[in-house]
This record gives C-alpha cells, structure tokens and sequence, in this order.
C-alpha cells in the first residue's frame, strides 16, 4: 500500500498568478506523492497573461490551469497551506487551519512578475523540502 499523499495547498484572492505559479512549480519539483492544489477567495475565472508568459520562458504552461475557488474540504485535507500575501489569513475561510503568509505583493510590470516568481519557486522547493517531497532529480 502506498503512503497518503503530501497535500499542499496554495491561496491568493484571485487564483490567477501567484497561486497559479506556486502550484505549478508544486507540481515540477514534487515527488510523484504530492498533491499540489491552488485556489483563490474571489477567483478571476482564468490566468492572467503576464504569469502565463513569465512561466513560459522558463518552460512551464500555466494555459491548462484554471482559476478555481478555494475548495474547504481541500483545505482541512492539506499538509500545508500558503496564502501569497492576500490578506486571506485573517479572513474566515482560513481561521481554523495554520496557515504560512508569504506576503508577496502583487506584481504589475513583466520584471515584477519574473522576481515574484523566482521568489514562488524558491519557496516552494522549501516547503516541499520540509514535507520530504522533492522528487529525486528536483
């Protein structure tokens, strides 16, 4: 029988860069027993295109991923849960599960996009680092 997944679970208001972002590198670097989930309080219904384009240049496709309301009984089933910076810790949906802020402001500009998410993809080998779910060669 294999070991229940790692579960983590990435939140921003609108579910469009930076979540979208965390969950893909997520899903890059973690081992086959990872579960990667994003979500947003108030989604924006798709991506936005500077993330699209960002993640792209360094050969990740963001075109397939939605943006999806944050899912409550995904969140009482994750390992871990981080919000980008949104404020969402203090909102309701978030008050019964401990919860990492990693207080990212919003990028606007093309190199904001490109810092925050250089920024994301460091965090989340870490995070992934402190479950043991780097995937071997990550």
């Amino acid at each position: 029988m294999s070991p229940e997944p790692v579960r983590l679970y990435f939140a921003c208001v609108g579910n469009s860069a930076r979540s979208q972002m965390a969950q893909a590198f997520c899903e890059e670097v973690g081992a086959d027993h990872v579960e990667c989930l994003s979500g947003g309080t108030d989604p924006l219904g798709r991506v936005r295109e500077k993330a699209l384009t960002v993640m792209d240049e360094i050969g990740l496709d963001l075109s397939d991923h939605a943006s999806t309301p944050v899912d409550e009984e995904d969140l009482e089933a994750a390992d871990a849960i981080a919000t980008m910076g949104c404020g969402q810790a203090a909102m309701p949906v978030f008050e019964p599960y401990d919860v990492a802020d990693w207080s990212l402001d919003h990028p606007d500009s093309l190199d904001e996009y490109r810092e925050t998410r250089d920024e994301i993809r460091g965090r989340v080998r870490a995070l992934l680092a402190e479950h043991e779910a780097l995937a071997e060669d990550g």
